[in-house]
């Protein structure tokens, strides 16, 4: 057997844990990856469109999504009938607390929330974010949170959350973290020679033994890993690097 035996084992176009069902007013995402990795291309291309036609708004501190819908920088401004940017002024706590309380009077509405990490940590508790995340489920309010850091993810959102995007990253903290939510193919994330030798159980003539995770190629440009927590397993998404 070859290394493209190996590759199939992990990935297939046509996995059926890549397929995103998405309850558009019922499930919290998160989409993690490290600096540069690609995170709000992702969204933009895979996420921001599957609300389209739905109320959106999406917290912009960066200014990174200012084609993603009608730009605004006072929370009074927002229409429900525009998806909208909201590029604030300031990336201050007080801003942050301001937009959860905005979002818990709204209902049937996603919010798409850049940069967490900015105000959240994982241990901690800050009310206005935690009262969202708790309380306006059932109102179908949602969020899709933007972390570089996996250790801002708090905790009472991490036991909420439906889908998983995890791009590239260059520490082993951050995979040892993410294989609890999306498993062994967290490894894939790391460049083959950080990541830990795990057998695929897939024998090369060649080495004279199986191959481990080190031989294996990158994931391609942008590749990144997707977790339907209700599903089985986690999905390779774009391949690898050939």
């Amino acid at each position: 057997m070859n290394l493209q035996d190996a590759v199939n084992k992990y990935y297939s176009p046509d996995d059926p844990n890549g397929v995103m069902e998405l309850d558009a007013f019922n499930d919290y995402t998160v989409v993690t990856g490290a600096t540069g990795s690609g995170k709000s291309t992702l969204v933009e291309s895979e996420i921001v469109p599957k609300y389209e036609g739905l109320p959106l708004i999406i917290l912009d501190v960066k200014r990174k999504f200012s084609n993603c819908g009608k730009i605004i920088n006072f929370l009074e401004d927002y229409n429900p009938n525009f998806q909208t940017v909201y590029q604030p002024k300031d990336s201050s706590k007080e801003m942050f607390g301001k937009f959860c309380m905005k979002l818990q009077s709204m209902f049937d509405t996603h919010a798409i929330i850049d940069e967490i990490h900015l105000w959240l940590s994982k241990q901690s508790i800050f009310k206005p974010h935690y009262d969202l995340v708790n309380t306006k489920r059932n109102d179908g309010v949602t969020h899709t949170s933007i972390s570089t850091n996996t250790k801002a993810i708090p905790n009472y959102l991490l036991g909420n959350i439906t889908h998983i995007y995890s791009l590239r990253y260059n520490l082993r903290g951050d995979i040892d973290w993410l294989s609890d939510y999306i498993g062994t193919k967290a490894e894939f994330l790391l460049t083959p020679d950080l990541r830990n030798p795990l057998d695929t159980g897939i024998y090369s003539e060649e080495l004279k033994r199986n191959f481990n995770f080190k031989d294996m190629p990158q994931l391609s440009e942008f590749g990144f890993i997707y977790r339907n927590k209700t599903k089985k397993d986690s999905a390779i998404m774009r391949g690898f690097q050939s």
